[in-house]
C-alpha cells in the first residue's frame, strides 16, 4: 500500500514480492507515475462535479492537488512529468485553448531537462516519457483494434489493452537493452490489475487522510491493506503461469528502428482496423514467441557456455533441451541477456558453488524470470549461519532445494555430474567450502565419455591438491580456473 499510494518502495525492494510484480509486468504500478496522478485527479473531479462546482474552480483545485500529490510522494521524476503535463492540459481552459497532450508532454520534457540536466541520462525518466508518448499517440488506435477483434464488445477492457500495448511497444527497446527480459502475461495482468489498482490507489489515499485526521480510525487502513493482500495473491497467481516472463536479447538499435518504422507506417497510412488483420498479427506474434521459447533451445547441441557477467562466475552446461546454470554472477542484466543470447529459457537446475555475491548475487533475478527446476547447494549450507548463507537462503525461498554431498550424482541431457567436495564446511560457506564438481559429457550416448569439465568455484590449491592426490579427478578437457585465476588458485599439481 505504501508503494501504491506514496511511492515508498524500500520494503518492497527487500521482499520477494517485487520480483513477482516484475514477472507479471506490473512494476509500473508500484512506482508513482502519471497513472497514480490521473486516477487521483479523476476521483477528485468526479467528487467536485457531484457537488456542482464550476469548471474554473474544478481546474484550480486539480492543479493544487497535482502539486500536493507530487510533494506527498517525494517528487519523483515521473510524478513531476505527470504534474507538468496535467497542469498544462487543464490550465488551457483559462487560455481558451484545447488541451493537447503531445504538446504538453514535449513542453514538460524540455522544461524538466533544462531545470535538471541529469534527467537527460535518467533511465526512469526516459521510460516514463516513452510510455506516455506511446499512450498519447497510439493508445486509442490500439484500443480500437482490440475492440474490432472483440466484435465491438468489452470497450473498457480494450482501452486498457490498448494503453498497455502502446506503452510496452514504446519502452521495449530500452527494457530489452537494459534488463534482458519481457513479461508475456503483462497485457492480461494489466487488464486484471487496472480496476483493482484504481480502487487501491484512491482507497489508500482516503484511508490515509482519515487516519491523519482521526488517528484512532484505523479500520479503513486495515481494510485497504486486506484488499492489497488479495491483490498480491492475484499477482502471484499471474506470475506463476509458465513462461510468464522470459529472457530476451535483441539489439536495441534493431528494435528501435523496427518500432520507429512501424510507427511511421501507421501514422502515414493509418490502416483501418480489421478482425482478419488483427488475427494474422496475433498468430504471427504467437508463432514467434512459441519458437523462441520452445523450439530455438532444441537447436543447440551439447556445449559449455561461459557467460560474460563481469567480476563473477556464471556458465551454462546444456544438452538439447536440458540446461544447468553454475553460479549467476551479480549483474542481473548481464546474466539474463547471456541466457537469452543462447536461447536458455528453462533451467533443469541452478548449482551455486558457494554464497559469495559474485557467484550468486543474481540468483533472485534468474529465478524470477527463467523457469527453474531446483537450486543445488552443498548439504552443509542449509545449517550455515554466515551472513552470505542467510542472504542466499532468502533468494531461494519457495524453490525446491537439493542439498548435495560428496558422491552425489546429477544427470541432465548428455551430462553426468559428480560432486567431489566439500566433505564438510570449514569456512562458514566461504571459498574453501565451494562445491567441486566433475561433469562428463557423452555426446552420442554410446557409453563412452567424450569430454570432461572440472569446476571448483573459489576453492584454491590447498583444497584442490589433496583431491587430485587422492585420485578423485584424473583428467579434464575443460577447467574452470579456480577463484577467477587468483595466485593461490592453481598449482603445478592441479595443472599436471
Amino acid at each position: 500500500m505504501r508503494s501504491l499510494v506514496f511511492g515508498d518502495r524500500k520494503d518492497l525492494f527487500d521482499s520477494s514480492l517485487y520480483g513477482t510484480v516484475k514477472r507479471a509486468g506490473l512494476a509500473h504500478l508500484v512506482a508513482v507515475s502519471g497513472a497514480h496522478l490521473s486516477i487521483t485527479v479523476a476521483a477528485l473531479t468526479l467528487a467536485l462535479s457531484a457537488l456542482r462546482c464550476t469548471r474554473g474552480l474544478v481546474v484550480s483545485v486539480q492543479v493544487v492537488v497535482c502539486v500536493l500529490f507530487v510533494l506527498l510522494t517525494g517528487a519523483p521524476h515521473s510524478a513531476l512529468r505527470a504534474c507538468a503535463m496535467a497542469s498544462c492540459t487543464v490550465l488551457s481552459y483559462f487560455g481558451k485553448r484545447r488541451g493537447f497532450a503531445l504538446n504538453a508532454l514535449s513542453f514538460c520534457i524540455i522544461a524538466l531537462v533544462v531545470l535538471c540536466p541529469r534527467l537527460s541520462v535518467s533511465v526512469s525518466f526516459l521510460l516514463s516519457a516513452l510510455a506516455t508518448a506511446g499512450i498519447v499517440l497510439f493508445a486509442s488506435y490500439a484500443g480500437h483494434w482490440f475492440e474490432v477483434l472483440m466484435g465491438g464488445r468489452f470497450s473498457g477492457a480494450c482501452a486498457v489493452l490498448g494503453m498497455t500495448s502502446a506503452a510496452i511497444a514504446f519502452t521495449l527497446p530500452v527494457t530489452l537493452a537494459l534488463f534482458g527480459q519481457v513479461s508475456l502475461v503483462a497485457p492480461v495482468a494489466n487488464l486484471v490489475a487496472t480496476p483493482a489498482f484504481t480502487f487501491l490507489c484512491v482507497g489508500g489515499i482516503v484511508a490515509g487522510i482519515v487516519g491523519a485526521i482521526a488517528p484512532f480510525a484505523t479500520l479503513p487502513a486495515a481494510f485497504m491493506c486486506l484488499c492489497a493482500q488479495l491483490f498480491c495473491k492475484a499477482v502471484e497467481l499471474l506470475a506463476s503461469v509458465p513462461y510468464a516472463a522470459t529472457v530476451v536479447c535483441a539489439p536495441a538499435w534493431f528494435v528501435s528502428v523496427a518500432l520507429c518504422g512501424l510507427a511511421a507506417f501507421v501514422l502515414w497510412r493509418w490502416p483501418s482496423p480489421s478482425r482478419k488483420g488483427a488475427l494474422r498479427f496475433i498468430a504471427a506474434l504467437s508463432t514467434l514467441v512459441f519458437a523462441a521459447v520452445a523450439l530455438f533451445p532444441l537447436a543447440h547441441g551439447t556445449e559449455v557456455v561461459m557467460l560474460d557477467v563481469g567480476q563473477g562466475d556464471a556458465f551454462v552446461l546444456r544438452s538439447g533441451g536440458s540446461s544447468l546454470l553454475v553460479d549467476t554472477g551479480n549483474q542481473e542484466a548481464s546474466v539474463l541477456k547471456g541466457l537469452a543470447r543462447h536461447d536458455v529459457r528453462h533451467l533443469d537446475a541452478v548449482l551455486i558453488t558457494h554464497p559469495d555475491d559474485d557467484h550468486c548475487g543474481s540468483l533472485g533475478a534468474v529465478l524470477d524470470v527463467v523457469s527453474t527446476g531446483r537450486v543445488c547447494v552443498a548439504s552443509d549450507f542449509l545449517d550455515c549461519d554466515g551472513a552470505n548463507c542467510k542472504k542466499l537462503m532468502e533468494q531461494m525461498e519457495g524453490f525446491d532445494i537439493a542439498a548435495l554431498e560428496v558422491g552425489d550424482e546429477l544427470d541432465f541431457g548428455c551430462f553426468h555430474a559428480t560432486v567431489i567436495a566439500p566433505e564438510a564446511f570449514a569456512d562458514e560457506g566461504g571459498n574453501s567450502d565451494s562445491l567441486v564438481v566433475e561433469l562428463q559429457a557423452d555426446c552420442n550416448r554410446d557409453g563412452v565419455v567424450d569430454w570432461t569439465v572440472f569446476t571448483s568455484g573459489d576453492a584454491e590449491a590447498d583444497v584442490l591438491d589433496p583431491i587430485v592426490e587422492a585420485g578423485a579427478i584424473h583428467h579434464a578437457d575443460i577447467v574452470k580456473v579456480p577463484h577467477h585465476g587468483s595466485a593461490g588458485g592453481l598449482s603445478e599439481t592441479l595443472l599436471d
